[in-house]
């Protein structure tokens, strides 16, 4: 059987079942209502027949008086009241409760008919004998209104009885009436359940069955496991829904092979990605080391004006490739979600300060006043990544020198309530240069973007600058904002919260990053002439970047040995007590960090050719300079972290370092 032709059915009995209920009370009360209506006119006929009894009543009286005292002139309101009891006998005819004594009502009409001759008769009858008359008159008056009498008392004692029963028997109809129709109700409400039962059983059931079991293969992606029931719609539905989960569970299978086929890619592709961004950065940071280190070099020289200026001019250069270099590969690291920031305890107030001097010479170049204000009310030492604050900052500060002409460019700093373990900290620079326009701001920190080509080659660029500023800013939990008025300057707003050290107010303020310590020389050749002459073995296999670390070495003042891989540093170290090693990381046979660790691993032994008891600097010296470059670079046992392109200036800083480490100890 069909699911249409069972429902059709179940309907069909249900409809039947309450089609029959309802005839059957309907017909019920209708027929109390009309026995109701008798009822009311049996009360009806009850009065009228106490009404009869009162005016026979009356119609005794006036004959009596007629016909026992003579008072004839009451014979004409005697025959008026035999015609209102005329009328109410008639009148009583109209309903079935009289009509059933019809005889009893017949002999009160010949009774009063018999009455009203006698009153007629003696209201008639004069002379002597009038009184023999009235006698004979009287006795026949009593002899009918006695008959009257008890014909309507029998009437009123009939007619009410047999008016009680009916009431009686209305009421005992009307309970089993009551009885009757919740009995009908009953027997509906049975047939519905059972036919909902049937339904249940024979479609709800299977197809809440049908409905668990489909959510079961779902989250335990196994097969549908229901047996086909019911009428044959719903075994062909089950059907197709078990062939449906056996697809469904043979493509899901399949997809997540697919999935975890291109995971796997991803992940390639993402360490092919990282990959890339090293070799890129190792790659473009070698031949730029060539470049800036002789011109580094050159420029200690004696040049001639225009020797010096071309110098110059390459070196600038130099560093603005150098910057774009930097800035690529720092926004792929954050496209690729590869930037992570360090947890470092610094100086914030340095830091701050650190930059603000470093552009101070740019800034004093255009005639521009640089000042930073606020920094009094800083927390000392906070936690967070030096570096890419010094980013940000160097970012913001120097764009508002590139693109100030007169003025000022001013850095303020605000400390707002600590609330928690944070300090909010809100860094503002404010320039008075070219501004933006309203049309241009939406688009300020997009890469690549600046505020029009006009801009772009007037003060040169890429537009990568704030794009990387403003991530970098997202990734420390902070924003950055800018409000800009064409003509009139720029404000950029930074809001971060900081971290306070334990104990920051009695710290020194010494940023502990690595490589990140301040400029220990700030005049190069007073640098020079103060720096004692040191044994530096320098390790690197490239012929450029030997040449271009062994003239700034030895532009120091410093004795400088060479190994072309760290096979060859181990060899020496161990032949030769050395001040100083400067060591590469990418390098054949043996690279920087293997020897690193090898060379520590002999230093604890006492295997190393060591003129002093102090661990040997070894400084990592590379065109790698990821933090996990750093981080790596540590672990191996490296005290210092150089950067390719080296600069003069920061070789002096590290020996400058190595020097404080060691002080006390003569140079080899």
């Amino acid at each position: 059987m069909s699911i249409r032709v069972h429902s059709a059915l179940t309907l069909m009995l249900c409809f039947l079942a309450g089609v029959v209920a309802s005839v059957w009370v309907g017909v019920g009360y209708y027929r109390h209502s009309q026995e109701t209506h008798f009822v009311a006119r049996d009360s009806v006929v009850r009065k009228q027949v106490e009404t009869l009894g009162r005016e026979c009543g009356q119609f005794l009286l006036t004959a009596d008086l007629v016909v026992g005292s003579g008072e004839s002139y009451l014979a004409d309101g005697n025959r008026r009241q035999r015609d209102t009891i005329s009328a109410i006998l008639e009148d009583l005819l109209d309903y079935q409760l009289a009509r059933s004594y019809a005889g009893v009502l017949r002999s009160i009409a010949v009774s009063m008919d018999s009455i009203v001759r006698c009153v007629d008769e003696a209201a008639a009858t004069t002379g002597g004998d009038r009184d023999s008359v009235l006698a004979t008159l009287l006795v026949a008056l009593d002899e009918d209104a006695a008959l009257l009498i008890s014909d309507v008392e029998l009437l009123q004692g009939q007619v009410s009885a047999r008016a009680e029963a009916r009431i009686l028997a209305l009421g005992d109809r009307l309970k089993t009436l009551h009885a009757q129709t919740a009995v009908i109700v009953g027997c509906y409400l049975l047939v519905v359940v059972l036919a909902w039962l049937f339904q249940s059983r024979t479609i709800i059931r299977p197809l809440a069955r049908l409905s668990a079991a489909t959510t079961r293969a779902r989250i335990t992606q196994q097969p549908l496991g229901v047996a086909p029931t019911g009428p044959r719609e719903l075994r062909c539905l089950v059907g197709e829904v078990g062939d449906f989960v056996d697809r469904m569970l043979s493509e899901t299978h399949r997809i997540e092979s697919v999935v975890e086929e291109r995971s796997r890619e991803l992940v390639l592709a993402n360490k092919a990605k990282d990959d890339f961004l090293a070799a890129m950065s190792h790659e473009m940071r070698t031949p730029l080391h060539g470049v800036l280190g002789m011109l580094d070099v050159l420029r200690l020289d004696r040049l001639s004006d225009s020797q010096r200026e071309s110098v110059e001019v390459a070196t600038e250069s130099a560093e603005h490739l150098l910057e774009l270099i930097c800035g690529i590969l720092d926004f792929a690291k954050v496209g690729a979600g590869m930037m992570q920031l360090e947890q470092q305890p610094f100086d914030l107030r340095q830091c701050i300060a650190d930059v603000v001097a470093a552009l101070q010479s740019l800034a004093s170049a255009k005639g521009i006043r640089l000042e930073a204000r606020g920094c009094e009310d800083l927390p000392f030492v906070v936690l967070g990544d030096s570096l890419r604050l010094r980013q940000v900052l160097f970012n913001l500060i120097g764009n508002g020198i590139k693109y100030t002409e007169h003025g000022s460019v001013q850095v303020a700093v605000a400390v707002g309530e600590r609330g928690g373990s944070s300090v909010p900290v809100h860094i503002s620079v404010l320039d008075t240069g070219i501004g933006i326009s309203r049309s241009n701001l939406a688009h300020l920190f997009e890469p690549f973007v600046q505020a029009d080509s006009s801009v772009t080659r007037q003060h040169g660029g890429t537009g990568l600058g704030l794009a990387l500023s403003r991530d970098i800013v997202q990734l420390m939990g902070g924003r950055i904002e800018v409000e800009s008025e064409e003509g009139r300057g720029s404000t950029f707003h930074v809001w971060l919260d900081m971290q306070p050290c334990p104990g920051s107010e009695e710290d020194d303020g010494v940023d502990a990053g690595l490589g990140a310590a301040t400029t220990v020389a700030a005049d190069v050749e007073a640098a020079v002439a103060a720096t004692p002459r040191l044994k530096v073995l320098l390790v690197e296999d490239s012929e450029v970047n030997q040449l271009v670390a062994r003239r700034m070495l030895e532009r120091a003042g410093h004795d400088v040995d060479l190994a072309q891989n760290g096979k060859e540093c181990i060899d020496l170290a161990a032949a030769r007590p050395y001040d100083l090693v400067l060591m590469d990381l990418m390098m054949p046979v043996m690279g920087g960090l293997e020897a690193t660790s090898r060379l520590r691993s002999m230093e604890s032994r006492g295997l190393l050719a060591s003129g002093t008891a102090d661990p040997l600097p070894i400084v990592a010296l590379t065109a790698n300079a990821a933090r996990s470059d750093r981080a790596e670079c540590q672990r191996a046992g490296m005290a210092e972290f150089l950067s390719k392109p080296l600069r003069y200036k920061d070789l002096l800083d590290i020996l400058g370092r190595v020097l404080v480490a060691r002080v006390g100890q003569p140079p080899v």
